[in-house]
């Protein structure tokens, strides 16, 4: 599977309270620190999921603000495996889990302080 965070209807950038004001928020890319099994394209853009179980965590490249719009666009999914996508936010920089990132969001990461996380359905995937 892969996840692509551009919108081409603003060139990556976000849209600020629900308008359709463009902000000068830098593009949402992945971040560096992701699970053994995600490959990140050079551009940071692209995050694919690797053909193998858990280890599957990725991040964006900085904080999401309050009331910003993100997008994410499926590239491509995978019928070798079932389950769900999960999808969440952190008030933790990824960059302190760089050597310890656990194999999966939930429940490794949400039973702690500062996570969050739910699965998409898989109709949505």
């Amino acid at each position: 599977m892969g996840l692509i965070t551009s919108n081409p209807n603003n060139s990556g950038r976000g849209v600020s309270s629900g308008q359709n004001v463009t902000n000068n928020l830098p593009p949402l890319l992945f971040h560096e620190v992701h699970g053994g099994n995600i490959m990140i394209s050079r551009d940071g853009s692209v995050a694919r999921r690797i053909e193998s179980f858990c280890k599957g965590v990725a991040f964006s490249d900085r904080p999401v603000k309050i009331a910003e719009k993100i997008y994410l666009k499926f590239v491509g999914v995978s019928n070798n495996w079932s389950g769900v996508l999960r999808f969440g936010f952190t008030s933790h920089d990824p960059s302190t889990m760089r050597y310890c990132l656990p194999k999966y969001a939930c429940p490794d990461l949400t039973n702690k302080p500062g996570y969050w996380a739910k699965a998409l359905a898989e109709r949505l995937c």
